[in-house]
């Protein structure tokens, strides 16, 4: 009897019929946090991409800004517009850049040489220990926070080391790469200069490596010249210079024993 009233009632009256829809908060913040995921990136900064040896001539990547998500603007946003009924709203997600630390423009301007330094080989018309040097350090880029290894270079090219021209060419590169602002990883001293001096110099052998860290924030290039093999410098003298960003007029540095 009940349901037959009820359905002669709704004949004549109609019927409304309302819900509510609701939503959980912890629930939008999931979804945001998921979607930054894909969004948020660290910024890139920019790095030497291109050396052209015979002119000295360097090229840059791009730096490239980071990004990242406001989450909790996001997620207030979004349950703003839910409590108004808004279900099919476009939504600007607010983003923030960061710029990168190094950037294009900061190393076209102020990457440059740092340091020069020189050594008389023992055989001057070249020979294939010298040639393995320098062939495998000219060019070589140190990234920010990476350490280079003279040996790990060599690659195996080099086993019998000559001492005068492997001890000339590492104390060259010592010399240079920390007056130039890397930081020494392992050195041996050789034992056959006087003991004031085992603090200037650098030994090369299998088992005695000379590895040196880049600890800035800009790259370290190293070029090598060698007159037997580009037509610079004269006799039988390597010449090594390290390249990087300029430091500020009059800074000077020099290594001590």
């Amino acid at each position: 009897a009940a349901r037959a009233q009820l359905r002669e009632d709704i004949r004549e009256d109609g019927l409304v019929l309302s819900s509510v829809t609701g939503y959980q908060l912890s629930d939008i913040a999931r979804y945001v946090d998921g979607l930054a995921e894909s969004i948020d990136c660290e910024p890139v900064n920019a790095a030497l991409a291109y050396v052209d040896f015979s002119r000295r001539d360097f090229t840059f990547s791009d730096d490239i800004p980071g990004r990242t998500l406001d989450r909790t603007a996001l997620t207030q946003t979004i349950a703003s517009l839910l409590s108004n009924g808004e279900t099919e709203a476009e939504i600007d997600a607010p983003i923030r850049l960061t710029a990168a630390r190094i950037s294009r423009l900061q190393l076209k301007n102020t990457f440059g040489c740092l340091e020069v330094r020189s050594f008389e080989t023992e055989s001057p018309q070249g020979d294939a220990q010298v040639h393995a040097l320098i062939s495998s350090m000219n060019g070589a880029v140190i990234p920010s926070g990476e350490t280079i290894s003279l040996i790990a270079q060599l690659n195996g090219r080099v086993t019998n080391f000559e001492a005068a021209n492997a001890d000339g060419f590492a104390t060259a590169l010592f010399d240079a790469g920390l007056c130039a602002g890397l930081t020494l990883v392992e050195r041996t001293p050789q034992t056959e200069v006087s003991a004031e001096r085992r603090g200037l110099e650098a030994h090369l052998a299998a088992d005695s490596d000379l590895r040196l860290r880049n600890p800035l924030d800009t790259p370290i290039c190293v070029l090598c010249y060698y007159p037997p093999l580009n037509g610079r410098g004269s006799g039988g003298s390597v010449t090594l210079e390290v390249y990087g960003i300029l430091r500020s007029g009059g800074e000077t540095a020099e290594i001590t024993a």
